[in-house]
């Protein structure tokens, strides 16, 4: 099975851009309109997690961007390691940079690095991610769990 690539850019406070990757179902004339859909679902819930600006998306046939910086500091090493799994239970990692953790770290489990999957910004994002994301291999993918990671460094 085909797959699309979606990737999103985040931009930190110095114009620098953090990607994610995402595979979603091949676009047809079939479902063209629900794919936007939902590309723009699943980049609406990746940003809301994050603490940097949308700078761009792309999807195989279909691109935008922005130049919009966000006005508090952002550091990209900082990111939300997420995980999902495939039917078979494999599983598969990716990360969103600059995370968010949200006012009064609604966004985590309180003295943990778990992401808190009852915020609404969680609630949002794992819709989402759910309804979009498939592997390589075109098998649907379901959000597992997510911490916070940081990049040695940052």
């Amino acid at each position: 099975m085909a797959v699309a690539d979606f990737t999103l850019g985040i931009r930190d406070d110095r114009g620098k851009v953090g990607f994610v990757k995402y595979h979603g179902v091949e676009w047809n004339s079939g479902n063209i309109a629900a794919q936007i859909a939902a590309v723009s679902a699943l980049q609406s819930a990746a940003v809301g997690l994050s603490v940097g600006t949308f700078a761009s998306r792309n999807v195989n046939v279909s691109a935008s961007s922005s130049q919009i910086r966000p006005t508090d500091p952002v550091n990209l090493g900082d990111k939300w390691l997420v995980a999902a799994t495939d039917a078979d239970g494999n599983i598969y990692f990716h990360t969103i940079p600059a995370q968010d953790n949200g006012v009064a770290n609604e966004n985590l489990l309180a003295g943990t690095h778990d992401a808190d999957v009852t915020s609404a910004a969680w609630v949002a994002y794992i819709a989402a991610f759910n309804a979009f994301a498939v592997s390589r291999q075109g098998d649907d993918l379901t959000f597992a769990y997510a911490k916070l990671a940081t990049r040695l460094g940052s």
